[in-house]
């Protein structure tokens, strides 16, 4: 647990680093802020973590977006390093992949849920495709209301840090 805090403490101040406040929105760097140095470490320790401590064992992680591909593959090489292998897709190789779909357990991975439609789109072609969605990993909740819009929907979302815990406010 310790180490686990230490790294959330490290990530927290690196992210706040890559934040940017342009009028009223915060907007943060993923390119930049993947780039930092052990940005991408502390994710895949926290990411693979949370996974466990929410009861997920997935055999699949999907990148929702371009931008979370970095993420994913963090959360993989820490959970290699662990326990068995985890495949890593984005979500258009994962559609085309009937072999890696068919009764595959599959928690969706996102650097921020900003598109609950789009969110809840993907989890209907993942599942569609005969895949388990276990839930949704975040890096960086923005908007407490797409959360609950995936929740109600009936599918778990773990957020690893708030825009609130990150503003410090």
């Amino acid at each position: 647990m310790k180490i686990t805090q230490s790294n959330r403490d490290i990530l927290r101040e690196i992210i706040r680093n890559n934040v940017t406040k342009i009028g009223e929105d915060w907007v943060i760097e993923f390119t930049k802020l993947f780039s930092s140095p052990g940005s991408l470490h502390c994710f895949g320790i926290l990411g693979m973590y949370e996974m466990i401590a929410g009861g997920w064992h997935p055999k699949h992680i999907v990148s929702l977006n371009p931008e979370a591909t970095p993420l994913c593959t963090a959360i993989a090489d820490h959970h290699r390093k662990c326990s068995q292998g985890l495949r890593i897709s984005s979500l258009e190789d994962f559609e085309d992949d009937t072999r890696a779909a068919k009764s595959s357990t599959v928690v969706i991975i996102s650097n921020m849920l900003d598109d609950p439609a789009g969110t809840l789109s993907a989890i209907a072609n993942i599942r569609w495709r005969v895949a388990k969605v276990l839930g949704i990993l975040v890096a960086i909740e923005s908007v407490i209301e797409n959360r609950e819009k995936i929740e109600t929907a009936g599918y778990p979302v773990i957020s690893l840090y708030s825009m609130k815990e990150i503003r410090g406010t």
